[in-house]
């Protein structure tokens, strides 16, 4: 039987199943990989479940089962363990964005009612610093784990089993949001799991991963962590996304999850580092050449790019990238390398995945985000004459709701149906295309409405633009553009002189008026999406 057939019939339905089943089923094979130090440390599967099961009854001992208990953490072994003994005792995890300031900390633990705060000693200072606001609340730290491990290990058998339904919420994610909303989006383990487990047949059979995401996230828990247990990945945890292509380069895998800004920075390295060793025309012959030999069926990629491959471990074949649309060229060149970059389409409030694009010869529509899960179904309502509306999902993965706030839960859904609030398209084939969000579209004074993603994406083609946004500026649209490190008064003209050359391409009413070149970096969320209203 193979292992998504095992997976598919095994009746998981609670996330604590999920430990569960892989120590049953995969025993003393490596779960996850990082580094202390210098030294490579693993866990195996089922030491991950004696650990999460010896927290769990620290936990069920202090009086925390069936609780709201908060996760503050950067991605790390003690982060997972911290979520399945949550799991463990019938709890709700409660991830929270380490980058936020103390009093939005603070705010959302009261928001979640949260009874227990799990932390890292990274976060120490954090945890100092709002503490006199929680005097009934647990502090637990990751520092303490191998104590409570010691003492509670032989006790862990004995934890009772809690009745829960797969219907009930096991996670509340708060949105960070890139126009400064933020909404606690309420989880059921059917949500999750529904999505993780069909979502598994994407991941195929890889044998390696990094993980990059922030686990706070649900596309970086649900595809980094999840995902790859009930499927017996290895999964090599980053410390950091600066470390990325280092970490690639050590630990070698055959597949990564990105937000699409991570896959344009490792193509974008791969031609920076060429031009700067002076390799960069030997690199074009070698893509001419692979080019035609693939119109006959001959694929000497590896090969022929063995050097840049190795720069990235040398096993790396593909790349799932969702959160965002991702620029077709980039998607191309991947290719042309021998990296498969498959786009896909989520939203929190989705557990995350909607669509993806499948395996298989001819079925990755590049510019698309792929068709939906089988867990779910799309529709795309109120459409203009070009087929555009706003993005609707119904399905087992669709979110319970909003925490504490019935009416933005019932302005959510259409009867059934939960509106994303993006805007795309389906092809006849059920391929699904974006072209923006519905609160973001600039409305003209002609009547006209204008994607500003869809500009973006096309000033993004020009290799001086690194970062843009488009927005409506009395009833014009301007572009607000970083180009990079280095901006002089020279690149200035000549990005004025690319906005030209747009302009000539599309119709009047899409053209920029007005132009801002700024000198850093546009504020982003941790999953590295420009936050839009700064």
């Amino acid at each position: 039987m193979d292992r998504q057939t095992l997976l598919e019939n095994a009746g998981i339905k609670i996330s604590s199943d999920v430990p569960d089943f892989c120590a049953k089923n995969f025993g003393n094979k490596t779960a996850f990989s990082f580094m202390k130090g210098k030294e490579l440390k693993t866990v195996t599967f089922s030491r991950l479940k004696l650990e999460a099961d010896s927290i769990g009854s620290l936990l069920f001992k202090l009086g925390l089962g069936k609780k709201r208990i908060a996760i503050l953490a950067e991605n790390s072994v003690e982060w997972i363990e911290a979520f399945f003994a949550i799991e463990r005792v019938g709890s709700i995890a409660v991830p929270l964005d380490k980058e936020l300031y103390n009093d939005d900390i603070i705010k959302l633990i009261k928001r979640s009612d949260c009874k227990a705060v799990f932390y890292s000693k990274s976060y120490q200072s954090k945890v100092d610093d709002i503490k006199n606001d929680f005097t009934q609340i647990s502090f637990i730290s990751f520092e303490s784990f191998p104590e409570i491990i010691e003492k509670e290990k032989n006790n862990a058998v004995l934890l009772p089993k809690f009745e829960i339904d797969e219907n009930d919420p096991c996670l509340i994610v708060f949105t960070s949001g890139t126009t400064g909303d933020s909404k606690g989006v309420v989880l059921s383990h059917k949500n999750i799991l529904s999505d993780t487990i069909i979502g598994c047949r994407i991941l195929g059979n890889f044998k390696k991963a990094v993980l990059i995401l922030p686990l706070h996230h649900t596309f970086g828990l649900i595809t980094g962590i999840i995902g790859p247990m009930l499927i017996e990945g290895n999964v090599f945890i980053s410390k950091s996304i600066r470390r990325v292509q280092k970490d690639m380069e050590f630990f070698k895998p055959d597949i990564i999850l990105v937000v699409p800004i991570i896959a344009e920075t490792v193509y974008k390295k791969v031609w920076a580092q060429a031009e700067a060793q002076g390799k960069a025309e030997k690199l074009k012959r070698g893509l001419r050449l692979s080019n035609f030999l693939l119109k006959f069926g001959i694929d000497k990629r590896r090969q022929l790019f063995k050097e840049v491959l190795s720069k990235f471990g040398g096993e790396l074949n593909t790349i799932i990238c969702g959160g965002a649309p991702i620029n077709e060229n980039i998607v191309k060149g991947l290719c042309e390398l021998g990296i498969e970059t498959r786009n896909g389409y989520g939203i929190t409030e989705c557990s995350p995945i909607v669509s993806v694009n499948p395996f298989g010869k001819g079925k990755n529509k590049i510019g698309s985000a792929g068709v939906a899960l089988d867990c779910c179904e799309i529709r795309i309502k109120d459409k203009d004459k070009d087929g555009i509306g706003e993005i609707e999902v119904r399905g087992s993965n669709v979110m319970l709701g909003y925490l504490d706030n019935e009416e933005a839960t019932k302005e959510a859904f259409d009867g059934e149906w939960f509106k994303t609030g993006d805007v795309g398209r389906l092809d006849k084939d059920g391929y699904l295309y974006l072209t923006g969000r519905k609160k973001n579209l600039i409305i003209l004074s002609n009547g006209k409405n204008v994607s500003p993603e869809e500009i973006e994406a096309k000033l993004l083609d020009f290799s001086l633009i690194e970062e843009v946004v488009v927005f409506d500026e009395d009833g014009k649209i301007g572009a607000e553009i970083y180009p990079g490190e280095g901006c002089s008064d020279d690149m200035k003209n000549d990005i004025y002189a690319v906005v030209d050359e747009y302009n000539k391409t599309v119709p009047p009413y899409k053209n920029i008026e007005k132009i801002t070149v700024r000198n850093t970096p546009f504020p982003k969320t941790t999953t590295m999406k420009i936050k839009r209203n700064i």
